[in-house]
């Protein structure tokens, strides 16, 4: 009869342990479960924000690129510096000045704006063909100047 109730106390014994073990598994399972869920709800906060940081930035891009069309140089210019490494908005900035320049030397009249861009060339010689347009206009700009100070000595 004894070793009928020592039997009845090792199977109680291994049952209790049994339910024990996988009482615990089960918290660490549900643990395991709540860790995954927290970080994936955490990598999906990440990417909603790193998804609305580009497209607030590409937004500003393509409007400081209409601005550009439009010929609004310095809105379309302040928007590619604040933008700072985002696509191509460095060279940006250089292509703003770029077409500025160009813009106003294809008047082919000499006014303050004709200095101003002599000014803007002079600032990104090495950027496409600057240097190139400003030697070319060098003497146009150099014989409009002694025109315009001669005229102021007769007057």
């Amino acid at each position: 009869m004894e070793e009928k109730n020592e039997n009845l106390f090792e199977n109680f014994e291994d049952v209790f342990v049994d339910k024990e073990i996988s009482e615990t598994s089960s918290f660490d399972n549900k643990r395991k479960k709540t860790l995954i869920y927290v970080f994936v709800a955490f990598l999906g906060i990440i990417l909603v924000f790193f998804l609305f940081s580009y497209f607030t930035k590409l937004k500003d891009y393509n409007h400081a690129k209409d601005l550009l069309d439009s010929k609004k140089y310095e809105q379309a210019k302040n928007i590619f510096v604040s933008l700072k490494d985002f696509k191509d908005s460095k060279d940006m900035v250089f292509e703003v000045d770029y077409v500025h320049a160009n813009d106003i030397l294809s008047k082919n009249e000499y006014t303050r704006d004709t200095e101003k861009a002599v000014l803007i060339l002079g600032r990104i010689l090495d950027y496409k063909d600057s240097e190139q347009i400003l030697r070319s206009k060098y003497d146009e700009i150099k014989a409009e100047i002694t025109k315009q100070i001669n005229l102021r000595e007769v007057i």
